[in-house]
C-alpha cells in the first residue's frame, strides 16, 4: 500500500496521517455510540437487577466473585488482590458485586463516550485536510479535560465500590479512604496545555494566512 511505503522526504510522512484520519473518525464515531448504548444497557441491567429473586448460585455472573466450594466464594477486588469471606453469602451480597462492577464500568463508558466523540471530530477535520483548524485545538482541549476530570471519577467510584464490597463481605470495620489519581490529572493537564499551543499555532497561522491575502488585494 502506498500509505505503508517510506519516504525520503520527512516531511512527506506525515500527509499519509489524512486517509488514515478519515478511517479512525469512523471508528471512532462507532466507538462514541457503541460505549453510549452500552452505558444505557448498563443502566437497564441495574434497573432490571433490583427485581431479579433467585438463588445464588443462579446470580454468579458478575466478574468480581467466583465458587470454590458449596457456600464458599472469592470475591474479587481488582489489583491482584482477592477474598474469601467467612460469612454466609446470599443473593443481595452477589447483587451488590454485580452493582460495583456496573456502575464501575458506566463510569468508564460515561467518560470515553465523549472522548470517542471529540477524537471522531479531529480525524474528520485531520481527514478534509484541514489540520490547522481552530476548531481541532478545542477538541484536543476537550479530550484532556475529560481525562483530567474523568479519570479521578472513575477511580473515585471505583475506590467506594471495592470500599462498599469489603464491608459488606468482611466482618471487621472498613473505613472508606479516597484517593485522587494525580496522574490522570497531569495526564489531562498536559493534553491541554499541548491543545493551547496547537491552537496559539493554528491562530497564527490563519493570521498569517489572511495577512497574505490581503496583501495580494493590495
Amino acid at each position: 500500500m502506498k500509505i505503508l511505503k517510506k519516504s525520503n522526504d520527512f516531511s512527506d510522512r506525515f500527509t499519509r496521517i489524512a486517509p488514515v484520519a478519515k478511517v479512525l473518525s469512523l471508528v471512532f464515531k462507532a466507538l462514541t455510540y457503541v460505549s453510549a448504548v452500552l452505558a444505557a444497557l448498563l443502566l437497564v441491567v441495574a434497573f432490571v437487577l433490583v427485581f431479579v429473586d433467585v438463588g445464588v448460585d443462579d446470580l454468579l455472573f458478575t466478574p468480581h466473585m467466583d465458587k470454590i466450594s458449596d457456600g464458599q466464594y472469592a470475591l474479587s477486588l481488582g489489583n491482584g488482590i482477592e477474598i474469601v469471606p467467612n460469612k454466609t453469602i446470599g443473593a443481595d451480597h452477589i447483587k451488590g458485586a454485580a452493582y460495583s462492577g456496573i456502575f464501575t464500568l458506566f463510569a468508564i463508558l460515561l467518560v470515553c463516550v465523549p472522548i470517542f466523540g471529540f477524537l471522531g471530530k479531529l480525524m474528520k477535520n485531520v481527514g478534509k485536510k484541514e489540520p490547522l483548524s481552530v476548531e481541532n485545538a478545542m477538541l484536543v482541549n476537550y479530550i484532556g479535560l475529560c481525562i483530567a476530570v474523568g479519570t479521578p471519577l472513575v477511580l473515585l467510584v471505583k475506590q467506594f465500590f471495592n470500599y462498599k464490597l469489603v464491608s459488606i463481605f468482611v466482618d471487621e470495620k472498613v473505613v472508606f479512604n479516597p484517593s485522587i489519581d494525580v496522574y490522570g490529572i497531569l495526564l489531562g493537564v498536559f493534553i491541554m496545555i499541548v491543545g493551547t499551543i496547537y491552537g496559539y499555532a493554528c491562530s497564527m497561522h490563519k493570521k498569517e494566512t489572511a495577512l497574505i491575502l490581503s496583501n495580494r488585494d493590495d
